[in-house]
């Protein structure tokens, strides 16, 4: 299964559970673009400072929701 049915099967389970909206966060700009394609709004956008010990960097985060609808 890709991912794009793999993610509509999750959303349409949450529907069926009578759940309102899902947020998802990413620190990847192209999984981003991906969960645009499928539908979710860009939410927020910022960068995270906990992994910069490690990649001498802050990374970007960006959140994303979409409204469950029936």
């Amino acid at each position: 299964m890709d991912s794009a049915r793999l993610l509509e099967a999750y959303c349409s389970y949450l529907r069926q559970e009578n759940v309102k909206g899902l947020c998802l966060a990413t620190m990847s700009g192209r999984t981003g673009r991906f969960f645009a394609r499928q539908g979710f709004q860009l939410l927020f956008t910022g960068k995270r400072t906990y992994l910069r010990h490690v990649l001498h960097k802050d990374v970007p985060i960006y959140i994303y929701g979409k409204k469950m609808e029936a």
